[in-house]
């Protein structure tokens, strides 16, 4: 779900997977996807995944009649995750609007495995997967940490887009190396 691949430029052409699951213990590659450039590693088994992990407490008005987590929530807590993934790679969502960017959804999914209820604590973990200068992807999983379920797994697509005209844009170097740079550590 929601990986991204590129043909290599190696002698050997395999294909390298960009961005998915963080590691980047190999040599980077550039690839090209509708002329935006991704950056490449070579896929690794083992590879160790950039995630972000917060935890929620659910709310009773997260739940619904049935007194559980109502579906829609888990969406907003992907943002949860999304926006302390940017937190921690140095970028608020306040100084990019205040820059003139804003950072839509344009593919939304998630799958439902098990019910979350009033009082749980969950782990919301985000993994970013694909990086260019217009658009960034992420996956998702909702964790109940106290038995171990997974209760939802997912996946967003965003795009950079301007503020003032609502049209796609590159992502300045500002942001863009942060990014980078917080997918490379």
């Amino acid at each position: 779900m929601g990986a991204d691949f590129c043909p290599a430029t190696e002698t050997n052409r395999t294909q390298a997977l960009c961005w998915r699951l963080g590691s980047l213990g190999g040599e980077k590659k550039m690839c090209q996807e509708d002329g935006a450039e991704f950056m490449c590693v070579p896929e690794q088994k083992g590879a160790k995944a950039v995630i972000v992990r917060v935890e929620h407490r659910v709310n009773f008005y997260d739940t619904d009649a049935m007194e559980v987590v109502h579906h829609a929530n888990y969406i907003r807590w992907f943002e949860i995750g999304r926006v302390e993934f940017l937190r921690q790679a140095g970028i608020t969502l306040g100084e990019m609007m205040a820059d003139g960017y804003v950072f839509p959804i344009t593919e939304v999914s998630a799958k439902f495995l098990t019910a979350g209820v009033f009082d749980d604590v969950l782990v919301i973990e985000t993994t970013p997967t694909a990086l260019t200068k217009v658009k960034m992807a992420f996956d998702y999983r909702v964790l109940r940490p106290s038995d171990g379920a997974v209760l939802v797994t997912g996946h967003t697509q965003n795009v950079f887009t301007s503020r003032e005209t609502g049209h796609i844009v590159r992502l300045p170097a500002k942001y863009h190396e942060k990014l980078t740079r917080a997918l490379e550590q």
